[in-house]
């Protein structure tokens, strides 16, 4: 399952558990009313171990309770510079510059998206 050809369910979950019962709420109601939509999750503010760890019990839960697959899409690492970045004045675009979290992004951005005609990606 793949969201490259732009038909797909990016889902944004945290590590703790409050956010991934929500994010399971969301599936379940997404599994109902659109089954067959790719799913994929990006685990936020975690490194990759947490993030695999996060998407693996969702997956687990998933496809026991709703028969459906969940793809991990990437893990977006905690920034605290991002935030104190923009909250010294620079703009997001300045502040994303060196960010790992930004460089996850695009990563992940990169990977799902469609190219553009352009030469860009959709949704970058």
């Amino acid at each position: 399952t793949s969201c490259a050809d732009g038909s797909c369910f990016l889902a944004v979950t945290a590590p703790d558990r409050i956010a991934v019962v929500s994010i399971y709420a969301l599936i379940k109601l997404l599994h109902l009313r659109h089954p067959g939509v790719p799913l994929e999750v990006v685990a936020n503010r975690c490194d990759d171990d947490v993030a695999h760890r996060t998407v693996a019990s969702l997956t687990e839960a998933c496809e026991k309770f709703l028969g459906r697959p969940v793809d991990f899409a990437g893990a977006v690492p905690d920034d605290p510079n991002f935030a104190s970045a923009l909250s010294a004045g620079l703009s997001a675009v300045d502040a994303a510059a060196g960010s790992p979290a930004a460089d996850a992004l695009r990563a992940i951005g990169a990977r799902i998206a469609p190219t553009h005609p352009t030469g860009g990606h959709a949704l970058l």
